[in-house]
């Protein structure tokens, strides 16, 4: 008996520690799960073995005979399943088939645990002999017995045969004779229990020690496998991998890092320090935990190759304390940075010569614009007859479109370089529709079409935002409307859809009934250069950039922009676009704005002494007209240099001073008037230039001058900076006579 517990209780210890190292290992994979659930099955059926064996009571040995068939019942089952999983196709028991294999071992526990009722397990329990006072049972077994038997020894012995076939296909030879081993166990002690040669049913334990053995093929397998696996990557992988120890000697190299390192298969025990080239670099982060990565570079100049290396301590629970370090080859990677950087710096270069480019075509034509442009108003003045009015309001519109592509060429660089910045400013928004309406309307006219604005109740009278990018998207889509429509009408709605505080969303609406825009050509409307067809360009001119334009302000403006459109029906583009609700005005001051708005052609004398540095003539001609017929008295200088030696000697109300001059530029000149002890160093100095690109303006105010004009100039705009900076009040009557 005493034998009989010792194997019990050890092949019960076994099997427990099994169990235990197959889900440590394979617990990731998630593998042998029902070959863990088999063993528990013979745990359980040995422990309630060796109960029923060292009960001493007829009734205690009879309950624990029952629990052992909890054991009896699970184990083929689970071992048959088991084969699934050392063949790897596990997946296959989540079939729903395989629930049938339970029937009948469920089956038998039931008539086990109610066996007094029918007797289909044993049919007689009486003693057979007595072994050290210990009693052992013997039972006839019944007819549901051997059925039980039959389909148990079954399901066995299709296992084993997949499991042999599976280490027969796999040439496990090892684990095919403990395999073997392992099966005959439980066939011997079941043979010697059946044929009477031992008094006690050895047939748990022995299955214990199958399982065990075939525990130890898996394991062994497992190993062996990550061991071939683990030497196949470390001897091919075309990576350099070296293994530090603790002492910093070097424990191993895999061939390519013999390869970076050119050097033959080294032996252990070298010291690290004299292998490995870039040492002095990788041995300062030794005593750091964290992973390191950095680059170095091998070889000569002329044969230099980069590589990434990467340093990682082990350490821990581990049985080997070092480190590792990795290397892979970047040298394509560090060769096509290098180009990229070269790609950037040239794309750089080329964007820094295009803005220069921009600038100084800007400025080309802005100059002679600015002379075009203010002599057709000051011809506009003049007595003409009807046929010469009608040349010039030819001229005019084709000087103004092209005023137009130059700032849409403008506007375009500074949206690429997302410089285009928002300013804020009050404003009345239902003065804004009207006079961007009126702007519309003699084109309109001519083609014999309505154009007419809508604005809602809820419209607030006062808005903060950026008057003059809203004017330009404006202008925009109802220039656009009116050009591509023939026939019908156009029509500015304007609503405030939503209001939180002193935000407000308003939306914009923009129909016309011309000629319709087709599905495809919506898709890409809005992107740069771009226009319905060829053949809308060649009718009706254009770059395609108003509408990019119009975009990008519209989203820095927080708001976006779309369009419902059909052929030969018409069009309707929306826009929303985020504001603030202004102060209200008061009417006596609306009243005041609006006359002094509607006089702006009004004559009164300025009577100021202004100088007027410019070195092209024809501007220069075109500004002393203009200021001459405003009744000031205007000086002139050629360049910057005699603006300042002028500035010695004479007193002026206000200087206009040119950007780009020969001799000396009037930024130098600015400063030079605004830090000497002359006559003007407190005199008003106004930027007139044709400078128009982003940071123009701060640069002349960073050079000492107070204001910026961009040309071209007109009388209106000439007359408005000298008021605003001379402080001449003019309808004081109007304004309470203050």
């Amino acid at each position: 008996m005493g034998t009989y517990v010792t194997l019990s209780i050890i092949s019960i210890l076994l099997s427990l520690m099994v169990i235990w190292q197959i889900r440590r290992r394979f617990s990731e994979s998630k593998r042998y799960f029902y070959f863990s659930l088999a063993l528990s099955a013979v745990v359980l059926w040995t422990f309630f073995a060796m109960f029923e064996m060292l009960s001493m009571e007829y009734i205690n040995k009879i309950f624990y005979s029952k629990l052992c068939y909890i054991g009896i019942v699970s184990v083929p089952v689970l071992w048959f399943f088991f084969s699934y999983e050392y063949e790897g196709t596990e997946q296959q028991l989540k079939k729903k088939k395989f629930t049938f294999f339970w029937v009948i071992p469920i089956i038998t526990l039931v008539l086990v645990m109610t066996n007094e009722q029918h007797g289909l397990i044993w049919t007689q329990v009486y003693p057979d002999t007595k072994v050290e006072n210990f009693i052992v049972l013997r039972y006839e077994r019944g007819a549901w017995f051997f059925v039980n038997v039959l389909y148990s020894y079954g399901l066995i012995l299709i296992g084993m045969v997949r499991i042999f076939y599976v280490s027969i296909k796999m040439k496990t030879y090892t684990n095919y004779f403990v395999v073997i081993l392992g099966v005959m166990a439980p066939l011997i002690g079941n043979g010697l229990y059946l044929g009477r040669a031992v008094h006690f049913d050895y047939v748990p334990a022995t299955f214990s020690v199958m399982c065990v053995c075939f525990a130890w093929a898996i394991i062994s397998g497992f190993l062996e496998k990550k061991l071939a696996i683990a030497e196949i990557i470390h001897e091919n992988m075309e990576e350099g991998v070296l293994l530090i120890d603790e002492h910093m000697y070097i424990s191993s190299v895999n061939p390519y890092a013999q390869k970076i390192l050119g050097v033959a298969p080294i032996q252990e025990g070298l010291l690290a320090s004299e292998l490995i080239p870039f040492w002095d670099k990788l041995k300062y982060f030794f005593d750091e935990d964290a992973d390191k990565y950095f680059e170095v570079s091998i070889g000569s100049s002329n044969s230099c190759r980069w590589y990434s290396v990467h340093l990682y301590a082990i350490h821990g629970k581990r049985q080997y304390v070092g480190w590792i370090v990795s290397m892979f080859d970047i040298t394509d990677k560090k060769g096509y940075e290098e180009e990229l950087e070269k790609k950037k710096l040239a794309a750089e270069s080329a964007n820094i010569a295009k803005t220069h480019f921009i600038a100084n075509i800007s400025h080309e034509i802005r100059t002679p614009l600015n002379g075009i442009i203010g002599f057709i108003d000051i011809l506009e003045q003049t007595q003409l007859e009807e046929e010469q009015k009608n040349f010039l309001m030819e001229i005019k519109n084709a000087s103004d479109t092209l005023m137009y592509l130059v700032n849409d060429v403008l506007d375009f660089s500074k949206m690429e370089s997302d410089k285009m910045v928002l300013e804020k400013i009050e404003f009345d928004i239902s003065q804004l529709i009207k006079r961007t309406v009126s702007l519309v309307q003699p084109a309109a006219k001519n083609k014999g079409i309505e154009v007419y604005s809508v604005l809602s109740k809820g419209l607030p009278a006062v808005i903060s935002a950026d008057l003059n990018r809203l004017k330009q998207v404006l202008n925009n889509l109802l220039g656009n409307a009116v050009k591509f429509t023939e026939k019908g009408s156009v029509q500015l709605y304007v609503e405030a859809i939503a209001q939180q505080g002193k935000n407000i969303l308003l939306k914009f609406q923009i129909s016309d009934t011309g000629i319709g825009i087709s599905r495809k050509a919506q898709e890409k409307l809005f992107e740069t250069f771009t226009q319905a067809d060829n053949s809308t360009t060649r009718k009706y001119g254009g770059t395609g950039l108003g509408l990019a334009i119009s975009k990008k302000i519209i989203v820095l403006m927080g708001g976006d922009i779309w369009v419902e459109s059909e052929l030969d029906k018409g069009s309707t583009f929306t826009f929303t676009i985020h504001v603030e609700k202004g102060h209200e005005r008061t009417a006596e001051h609306d009243v005041s704005v609006h006359k002094e708005k509607s006089n702006k052609n009004d004559e009164t004398k300025l009577s100021k002494r202004i100088l007027l540095v410019e070195d092209k003539e024809a501007n220069r001609k075109l500004a002393v007209i203009m200021l001459k017929k405003m009744g000031c008295q205007c000086d002139i200088a050629v360049d910057g240099s005699e603006g300042v030696k002028v500035c010695n000697q004479n007193k002026y109300d206000l200087i206009f001073m040119d950007c780009q001059m020969p001799v000396m530029d009037g930024y130098d000149a600015a400063g030079l008037i605004k830090k000497s002890d002359s006559l003007n160093a407190n005199t008003p100095i106004i930027a007139m230039t044709a400078n128009a690109i982003e940071g123009d303006r701060e640069k002349c105010i960073a050079a000492g001058m107070d204001d910026y004009m961009c040309k071209p100039i007109n009388k209106q705009k000439l007359k408005e900076m000298i008021l605003k900076w001379t402080k001449v009040r003019i309808y004081s009557d109007m304004a309470g006579g203050k």
